[in-house]
């Protein structure tokens, strides 16, 4: 704007182009059906307190990634618009071309065509990593598109679910969990945490979305909220005979 302008940029133009870039960039959205990344995890705790956003419905995964709830794109990125804040979406803004309609390759990391172009199919949940990656590709200036392959439904049960005894080891307790996200089904965890500064153990109903090496994620009918909890806390875990919601 100064390049072309006979004159100086007024203050107020000049201050609001730097409020404007204070913020941009610092959430990312993306078609993971969906996600959000930001740059400090303070600001996802903020995100999820804010009742702007109940409709979002976070999924924590990490300090810095969350799963989140929309229509789409464009609707996610209005919500965080309305709250504030000026999200970089990773992906569509509206519901990705379909196969084969010669808008480029559908592989992974697969040149589109121009130096700086490409076109990413993602079938999984991107890593922290792979995102810093995507973005650092972004930043150059290139076209960068995601385009999750749908997941498959989450199986339904066909026969009633059935309470089981505790289990206490670390590999059972890791083996139920992965059952319990692959059925859909609620767990009890016996976990040791800390409440008030002091160490406590508490019993928690929860519905597992996600779980890796330290950590399984989900909501918890304790606290009615998402929460992670680290495996090494967690001194026993069952079915419950629920389903997860």
């Amino acid at each position: 704007m100064a390049k072309h302008s006979d004159a100086p940029l007024p203050g107020t133009v000049e201050s609001l182009l730097g409020d404007v870039t204070a913020k941009h960039g610092r959430i990312h959205i993306g078609n993971a059906s969906h996600y959000l990344t930001v740059d400090d995890p303070h600001l996802l705790v903020e995100l999820k307190a804010d009742k702007k956003l109940n409709e979002l419905r976070f999924h924590t995964l990490s300090p810095t990634v969350a799963l989140v709830q929309g229509q789409n794109l464009a609707r996610i990125r209005d919500l965080l618009h309305s709250a504030g804040h000026m999200p970089v979406a990773d992906g569509y803004l509206d519901p990705p071309a379909t196969e084969g309609d010669g808008d480029g390759p559908d592989l992974p990391f697969a040149d589109g065509g121009d130096d700086d172009d490409y076109v990413i199919d993602l079938d999984r949940m991107p890593t922290e990593e792979e995102l810093a990656a995507l973005a650092e590709l972004a930043g150059r200036g290139g076209a960068l598109s995601l385009m999750p392959t749908p997941a498959p439904p989450r199986p339904r049960f066909t026969e009633p679910l059935e309470a089981t005894t505790p289990v206490r080891g670390r590999a059972e307790i890791v083996a139920l969990l992965n059952t319990a996200l692959d059925r859909g089904a609620r767990v009890e965890l016996e976990y040791r945490g800390r409440t008030g500064g002091f160490a406590a153990k508490t019993l928690r109903k929860v519905d597992v979305a996600a779980i890796d090496e330290q950590y399984v994620f989900g909501y918890c009918h304790l606290r009615h909220d998402d929460r992670e909890f680290e495996i090494k806390r967690i001194s026993a875990a069952r079915l419950t005979g629920e389903p997860s919601h």
